[in-house]
């Protein structure tokens, strides 16, 4: 007796869900960005501006780890340059939402008084330049303007997801591995 094996169709074509990996990563890394923000603002550094660049490593590093989790475990350590962007896309997508939501609940719930301490910090920056008091006066009023909580999320969402979609379009590029095989090429079926 022959022991063969046939596998259905379905079985054959079955490929790992590369948007929930993303949609997952995605999660991570929001969390990880906003237990950061929370980090600093309990070490009293939340009106320093260095702090906020660690935000664009854990970006490029959920990115990262994604792809090589969707390349490597779970799809024959392989990845498309495509399949790649688009897993950079929607972790980037994911994060724009999550810290939007974030800034809004931040501004208005965990720390009320944020937007005047930017207000203030940025009125002493500009009396050190030199300005005169008329001049900061109309810094501080258009700058008031645009330091609303909603204003704020939306700028963080468009700004989030320009950011991420630019590393998304970098990363694949160093992290893209192609199944050149036969089998590959041309799948029995």
């Amino acid at each position: 007796m022959e022991n063969t094996t046939e596998f259905t169709h379905n079985e054959r074509s079955a490929k790992p869900s590369l948007s929930k990996n993303a949609f997952i990563y995605g999660l991570y890394t929001s969390l990880a960005m906003i237990l950061m923000s929370l980090m600093f603002f309990a070490l009293d550094m939340h009106l320093k501006t260095w702090p906020g660049y660690f935000s664009y490593v854990i970006l490029i590093a959920g990115i990262v780890l994604a792809i090589l989790n969707y390349r490597d475990r779970l799809n024959r350590g392989f990845i498309s340059y495509s399949h790649g962007f688009q897993t950079g896309a929607i972790i980037s997508a994911v994060v724009a939402v999550a810290l939007a939501a974030y800034i809004y609940i931040y501004h208005t719930v965990i720390n009320p008084e944020g937007v005047q301490q930017l207000l203030d910090l940025t009125q002493e920056k500009l009396a050190e330049r030199g300005l005169s008091d008329d001049m900061i006066d109309q810094q501080i009023e258009m700058s008031a303007k645009f330091m609303k909580p909603g204003l704020m999320a939306i700028f963080s969402l468009i700004g989030q997801l320009i950011f991420g979609l630019i590393i998304s379009l970098i990363v694949p590029l160093f992290l893209k591995k192609t199944d050149d095989s036969f089998s590959s090429t041309f799948p029995q079926q």
